[in-house]
């Protein structure tokens, strides 16, 4: 069997695009399964804002993707052969892998999960990493409480419009901020109380009007000057959870300084507590995660769109490009066989 996949050829250069050319297309033959393995044909790719920091050479929370090496993603595919006794042909599988139209690993060992047939295998890779990112950075480090100001960025995107949900569902009022009007719609139809458009208005100004010096818990995905203006109206003691800053990945590789905030001093004046965070730092947390998460969406409290993109797997950094022009709502997939089934 023919395996075609996409290499890590170079770093981002002074641009700092996720461009093109960084990436190379090898072609192998894939061997046959050996006992306790399986041979998955990849179907769907997650598009996740960390992949940039992935290919960059700065301090991040696990190792850089290689020169050479494989790219790492999220993905959703179908068992092709198996010999594992636990895996049939035709069952789906989704965890962590690599950029590539096949893959072949023992699921266990690479923690793979099957995916229940009542799901759709797009719906199970947008669960992998975004709603448990949501509720564990939400629970976990912001400890919402009812009766609580949370203020949310990014909220069009897929963790941010969980967080809006799951901020609903534990009673607290929710201003959020997303770019343009129609996303700003969406994100109040998923239950926020207000949405800041920050492509037309003033954040600062507007979180001054609506939530002055109110902001119990703040969920950060964008960074920058919206970080800023939320940490100027923080009430005391308030909880700040950092999950991204994707306001700045754009100029990672290009030796840009990131923007920090000014308001650092309202750290110290508000005794607020910044907590940065990755979902899987706490099995327990991940756990509670995976017992919750399905049933809040099962039970309509908690819904999960998707952007889903079909193309090649060629095209792989193209799509993921859509991120960072902030096209998609909800969670941009990529969708390389669509309609899978087994063959």
């Amino acid at each position: 069997m023919l395996s075609k996949t996409l290499h890590l050829a170079r770093r981002p250069d002074a641009t700092g695009e996720f461009a093109d050319e960084m990436f190379e297309m090898k072609e192998s033959e894939l061997n046959e399964a050996a006992d306790g393995e399986v041979i998955v044909r990849v179907d769907v790719l997650s598009c996740e804002p960390t992949q940039k920091v992935w290919v960059t050479d700065i301090v991040q929370y696990m190792p850089a993707v290689a020169i050479g090496a494989p790219m790492r993603t999220i993905f959703g595919g179908t068992v092709l052969a198996s010999k594992h006794p636990d895996w049939k042909v035709g069952e789906r599988a989704t965890g962590f892998g690599v950029w590539s139209s096949h893959l072949k690993a023992n699921p266990q060992v690479s923690g793979w999960t099957k995916v229940p047939e009542s799901s759709s295998l797009e719906l199970a890779v947008a669960c992998v990493l975004c709603p448990t990112t949501a509720y564990i950075g939400l629970h976990q480090h912001g400890k919402i409480q009812a009766g609580e100001t949370l203020f949310v960025n990014g909220a069009a995107g897929a963790v941010g419009s969980a967080v809006v949900q799951m901020g609903k569902a534990a009673g607290a009022r929710v201003i959020a901020s997303a770019g343009g009007p129609e996303k700003c719609a969406y994100v109040k139809s998923l239950g926020a109380d207000e949405c800041i458009d920050y492509k037309s208005e003033d954040i600062a100004a507007r979180l001054e009007k609506l939530c002055p010096g109110e902001i119990d818990v703040m969920f950060d995905n964008v960074g920058g000057s919206q970080l800023d203006a939320a940490l100027g109206q923080a009430r005391n003691f308030a909880r700040f959870v950092i999950c991204g800053s994707i306001s700045d990945y754009a100029k990672l590789g290009t030796g840009a300084a990131p923007v920090g905030p000014k308001n650092f001093g309202r750290i110290l004046m508000r005794r607020i507590t910044v907590r940065g965070f990755i979902a899987f730092d706490d099995a327990e947390w991940v756990a509670k995660a995976a017992a919750d998460v399905p049933q809040m969406i099962k039970d309509g409290r908690l819904k999960v769109d998707m952007d889903p993109v079909v193309a090649p797997l060629e095209k792989a950094p193209e799509v993921w490009r859509n991120l960072l022009k902030g096209s998609n709502t909800g969670k941009l997939l990529h969708v390389i066989n669509k309609a899978p089934a087994a063959n």
